[in-house]
This record gives C-alpha cells, structure tokens and sequence, in this order.
C-alpha cells in the first residue's frame, strides 16, 4: 500500500511488516518516536510471558470518540465504526461503549509484538481501514488526510482492550526525536 502513504503514513511500513516478516518479536517504532526500552528487552519480554508492548497511555478527555470528533472531521469517525460493523458485528457494540467511555489510549500507532500476536491485530485491522479509506477518499487538508492513521490509533486499543484476557500487553515510555 505504499502509494498510500501520504494517507496512511507509518501503518504502510507497518503494512508492509504484518505481509513479509518472519521475526518471532516485530518492533514497529517510528522516523520521531522510539521506544524507551531496558537492555535485552527481548528477553525480558519472551522470559515473562509478554505478548506485546505499548506507548504508556494518554488521557484525552472525555473520551476517545469525542477527543477524535473534537480534532478531526467527525463523518470520518461514524463511517469507520459504521465498517467496523460492517467487519467485525461481534464487536461493534462494545467497541462504541469502549470508544464513548474510555479516556486512555496509546499513540502513535507503536507496537512490539509476537509475530502471531502483530498479525491476528493486522488481519483484523486492515480490512476496517482499507475499506474507509476506499470510501473516504482524499481529503484536501494534508493533515486531516491522515486519518486512516488518527483511526488506527483509536482502534490499537480497542482491539487489545478486548483481547486483554488473551494477550498480555505491557507498557513503555517513549521519546521523541527531533
């Protein structure tokens, strides 16, 4: 998908990984944000049963939807869940309870994860936002125009939220390069 990538941004990299990776532990930072990790992290994370690494949450207030309708265009937030539905009916209604009354996420579209782990979360997310970016469009503002990311963003969380009981997800600082 790299001739999206001035929609998609840092998901073609990660795009690009989930389709030709073989590592067992796939690290996905970005070009101005890193990871604060302990030396032999790896170790660290394969010896205590770890399956996968996040950015430290954020507050946002009051709440994931409602911080995403307040910085970007709105139509863009109720047709991505209208194709979350559309993918993933099991999850629709807990996913807009959990976007309506959750405050917390973890930005930047950063992730470590088992192999296993990075494509279960791929193979669910890309059909969502492939299909929104099909009927979205371009936005004329260059900013705004990065929504597929903002929307990801959004979606990490949900999607280890509810698997919270199958994957053990631990979290770390980040910095960020100038």
């Amino acid at each position: 998908i790299s001739n999206k990538n001035q929609q998609f941004c840092e998901l073609t990299a990660l795009y690009w990984i989930w389709k030709h990776s073989s590592d067992d532990i796939i690290g996905f930072e970005h070009w101005r944000r890193r990871f604060i990790l302990p030396e032999k992290w790896d170790e660290i994370m394969l010896n205590n049963g770890i399956d996968v690494i996040l950015p430290v949450p954020l507050c946002v207030m009051p709440s994931l939807e409602d911080n995403y309708k307040s910085r970007h265009d709105s139509k863009v937030w109720e047709k991505g869940m209208e194709i979350l539905k559309k993918h993933h009916p099991e999850d629709y209604e807990v996913a807009v309870r959990f976007f309506k009354e959750s405050n917390l996420y973890s930005p930047c579209n950063m992730i470590i994860a088992k192999r296993e782990v990075l494509k279960e979360y791929c193979d669910w997310l890309f059909p969502v936002l492939l299909e929104l970016n099909d009927t979205i469009g371009i936005l004329d503002d260059k900013y705004q125009n990065r929504y597929p990311g903002f929307i990801s963003e959004r979606l990490l969380n949900y999607f280890f939220e509810k698997n919270q009981d199958r994957f053990k997800v631990v979290y770390a600082d980040k910095s960020f390069l100038s």
